[in-house]
């Protein structure tokens, strides 16, 4: 008998080789879920900072330049210091 929390499908499943399906199934859900939760950082941050810029005048028009820096900054930081540790680990 299986668990509640399982599927028969995933109960059931077997390991192909080296490639496990339920695994990989499990691991496709949780970046799917993990990509969603993150979307306003990653996508939504960006645009809605264009948009302010676009639309706006005076104190709105400053602060989506101070936000567009800090996003810009934020993602060089990632991609830079994420590299030299990489590198440095490695």
């Amino acid at each position: 008998m299986t668990p509640a929390h399982t599927t028969p499908s995933a109960a059931n499943a077997q390991p192909l080789g080296n490639w496990n399906p339920r695994g990989a199934w499990t691991l496709l859900v949780k970046e799917v879920r993990r990509f969603m939760s993150v979307i306003g950082q990653t996508v939504l941050a960006p645009v809605i900072t264009a948009v302010l810029y676009l639309l706006g005048a005076g104190p709105v028009r400053g602060f989506a330049v101070t936000l567009g820096v800090g996003i810009i900054t934020s993602v060089f930081t990632a991609f830079v210091f994420s590299r030299l540790l990489a590198v440095l680990w490695l």
